[in-house]
């Protein structure tokens, strides 16, 4: 290669030298500039904009809402807190998601970016040498620097000038969850808002799971809020302006692409990951138009693997309480078949009875159970009989810290992409689908099936192959 002649090389200079003022003064040409393979669709171009809009103090208080995967927290978790603190090197930024791994990833990316060679023809700053860990690093010769947390962690001795929540909830079983809903809520308000320096910003992206989460409770409460919303699919008075349907990123997800994804998330992780539109879990009923049905099973070269799946009593004394036992099946291609329920009033011994009858006619897999106290009694009973015939059962008790909504809704998107298919002809199974389309989450004399139900399909499912369960760690 040629060696630059003098005028060629101050010319290069001039060109390196304007693209870094560009980069110094607007976010969108600082993030390609640190990073070429960084790419600037039109929506990363509005993002930006609106978080120039952060630094400057014209919007103090900002939530995102975007689809997995089209640069969300590439650009707000890792290049604006550089592009930030290169322009406000002391000040101090907090960042925070519902993993301390994840936001000390952040935080490392950050810091990288601060202490290469391209930031320095933008910035002349770099990390103080003695201050340069992970999660807690400050800019030489300046005051600020960054901290890296959970949600939910304590933060103590150090002020945000920008605060950063990215994901403070990491799937729908906890965001279903009014626990950790109202955990988080006195994170927030206790330790997150001490911690504003006069005159900060606050920057919060995160999946709408449910309409009582965090962002849900921040806007019912606290003015001066800027959403931005950009769903996977345009809807009505589009925020970019464009067409219903048209996709975010064309480029990246095309409309057929997404529509794929609609159809094997279902509605609800749908709209709460790709459209930012929270639906609350008690409004999402089962359909009656979502339920297919099977008259019998696919025949394979061996027969399907069974699971059953038990919701025991809720006491011992079992008399006003029902005990259920459903059989899922599941096929070569990860269909599952909903193939026989059992619903009854019954004593500890005499389902233990029943129980052994099914397995030495089906052969199942797996049995799960509920581990609580009635559960650990009908599975040492199950043990104490099976070893009287000397037949094993492959039972296992299974631990749940959820109620019986967030359980259901795990599999609700099964039954709405025809993954999980019942039985026609049984009325025991036919029961079992009105169960589901009447279910509210309540307390309920028939919602028995409904538990041993899930419990069926995590005994037989493969999680390597076919149907899933989706979390926000499985598409992020």
């Amino acid at each position: 290669m040629p060696l630059l002649t003098e005028n060629e090389r101050k010319q290069k200079e001039l060109v390196v030298q304007a693209r870094a003022e560009l980069a110094r003064r607007h976010l969108i040409k600082f993030s390609p500039f640190v990073d070429p393979t960084y790419q600037t669709p039109s929506h990363l171009v509005f993002l930006s904009e609106k978080l120039e809009a952060v630094e400057s103090g014209d919007i103090k208080r900002l939530m995102v809402f975007m689809p997995p995967r089209e640069g969300k927290s590439e650009t707000i978790s890792r290049k604006f807190p550089a592009w930030f603190l290169g322009r406000h090197p002391d000040q101090n930024v907090i960042m925070s998601s519902y993993s301390y791994t994840l936001t000390r990833s952040f935080s490392k990316d950050v810091r990288d970016i601060v202490e290469s060679r391209r930031y320095k023809l933008v910035f002349p700053l770099t990390t103080a040498w003695d201050s340069r860990s992970v999660n807690d690093w400050d800019i030489a010769f300046h005051k600020g620097g960054l901290l890296a947390t959970g949600a939910g962690g304590s933060i103590t001795g150090f002020g945000a000038h920008l605060f950063i929540i990215d994901d403070p909830v990491k799937n729908q079983e906890e965001a279903d969850s009014i626990i950790v809903r109202d955990k988080l809520w006195d994170w927030y308000r206790s330790v997150v808002l001490t911690r504003m320096e006069p005159e900060s910003r606050m920057v919060l992206v995160m999946a709408r799971w449910n309409q009582d989460d965090l962002a849900g409770r921040i806007l019912n409460s606290e003015k001066d809020w800027v959403v931005v919303n950009m769903p996977a699919l345009a809807e009505k008075d589009d925020i970019l302006g464009r067409k219903i349907n048209q996709p975010l990123w064309p480029e990246r997800y095309d409309r057929n692409t997404l529509e794929g994804m609609k159809s094997k998330l279902g509605s609800r992780i749908w709209s709460a990951l790709y459209q930012g539109d929270p639906q609350g879990p008690e409004s999402q009923k089962f359909k009656r138009e979502w339920f297919q049905w099977y008259d019998v099973l696919p025949k394979e070269d061996s027969p399907l693997p069974r699971g059953g799946g038990v919701d025991t009593a809720t006491s011992l004394k079992s008399s006003n309480d029902n005990t259920s036992l459903v059989d899922v099946c599941r096929d070569s291609k990860g269909f599952l078949y909903v193939d026989d329920v059992f619903c009854e009033k019954i004593t500890v011994s005499g389902f233990a009875e029943h129980l052994l009858n099914q397995h030495a006619a089906k052969h199942y897999i797996k049995v799960n159970l509920e581990k609580n106290n009635a559960g650990e009694a009908f599975k040492q009973r199950i043990d104490e009989v099976s070893r009287e015939k000397g037949i094993s059962i492959p039972v296992e008790c299974e631990q749940t810290s959820t109620d019986k909504m967030v359980r259901a809704m795990e599999f609700q998107p099964f039954v709405e992409n025809g993954t999980l298919r019942f039985k026609r002809g049984s009325p025991r199974v036919a029961a079992l689908v009105e169960h589901l389309i009447n279910f509210d989450g309540r307390d309920a004399d028939v919602d028995d099936d409904i538990d041993a139900l899930g419990f069926a399909i995590k005994a037989v499912i493969n999680k390597n192959e076919g149907a899933i369960f989706i979390s926000t760690q499985d598409v992020y």
